[in-house]
């Protein structure tokens, strides 16, 4: 062994450098050193540490199960799962129908603007269709109707052409730095009618402008990376009856890695087709 302080080669457990004088810790041999652990794995000691060890990797586990998640964005089947549910919960609020329809940095553009426009006179249209629809199923099928997803079938990818044609539509009128900005200065434009006409204050207004504007540059860089066309059909039940909605033509996009309709789907576009 050496001497830590002077570095002197001295025999091994020597309690004292004979050159420096320094004390010195004996070293134990790696016998005693497995000996010792053994040891403490037939107390238990040595147990504990081992579920300890595999308690935290579980926790590891744990976290990154929530983080991949976080980066996962479901199915393509999401989104007629959440228009049956949101009609079951018989959801007025048109911003819970954006969330299918739409992209998230559009729905938070339409949240802020319907949010702004909610403390004026301006009244939610769209909050009367689907309160009538409810309502007409309720007299049709009863009080307690519910919808059922009865089929999902023949699905088939779109292609990337088809993809990229989708992305160009969305992209299209905004790319270009002035058609946005004309674009804003149409809202600005509308706006200042609904200051008249609903008290909307300016303050509130610019809040609308601002979003759109942000809303307007990412719609520059949409992306359409996924899609899948199918049939459904969905059933409506109740006491009073039943009937099927049937659809032979469904397109789902993947949009910025959220999975939306390719087009509108509401309340009002179950009312009008079911049999």
């Amino acid at each position: 062994m050496f001497c830590p302080k002077c570095g002197s080669e001295i025999p091994d457990n020597t309690a004292v450098c004979p050159n420096c004088n320094s004390e010195l810790t004996p070293q134990k041999d790696n016998a005693q050193t497995q000996f010792g652990n053994s040891n403490l794995e037939n107390s238990g000691i040595g147990g504990n540490k081992k579920i300890i060890t595999i308690g935290a990797a579980a926790v590891v586990v744990i976290v990154l199960i929530f983080i991949v998640s976080l980066f996962v964005r479901g199915s393509y089947k999401d989104p007629v799962k959440d228009l049956v549910k949101l009609c079951n919960k018989r959801e007025e609020s048109s911003l819970a129908y954006d969330k299918i329809n739409q992209p998230d940095f559009l729905v938070d553009y339409n949240k802020v603007y319907t949010t702004v426009l909610a403390k004026s006179d301006y009244d939610d249209d769209y909050k009367d269709e689907f309160e009538y629809v409810f309502d007409s199923w309720e007299d049709t099928y009863g009080d307690n109707f519910k919808l059922t997803i009865e089929e999902i079938k023949d699905v088939e990818k779109i292609d990337k052409d088809d993809l990229k044609d989708y992305q160009d539509d969305m992209r299209e009128y905004v790319e270009d730095k002035d058609d946005r900005e004309e674009l804003v200065e149409d809202l600005e434009d509308s706006l200042e009618y609904y200051e008249d006409e609903y008290d909307l204050s300016s303050k509130d207004s610019k809040k609308i402008v601002k979003a759109y504007s942000k809303m307007l540059k990412k719609m520059a860089k949409v992306k359409v990376t996924k899609g899948y066309e199918m049939d459904i059909e969905i059933k409506i039940k109740g006491k009073d009856g039943s009937d099927k909605y049937k659809e032979k033509h469904v397109e789902i996009l993947k949009v910025n890695g959220d999975w939306i309709f390719a087009g509108s789907w509401t309340p009002g576009t179950l009312y009008y087709n079911f049999d």
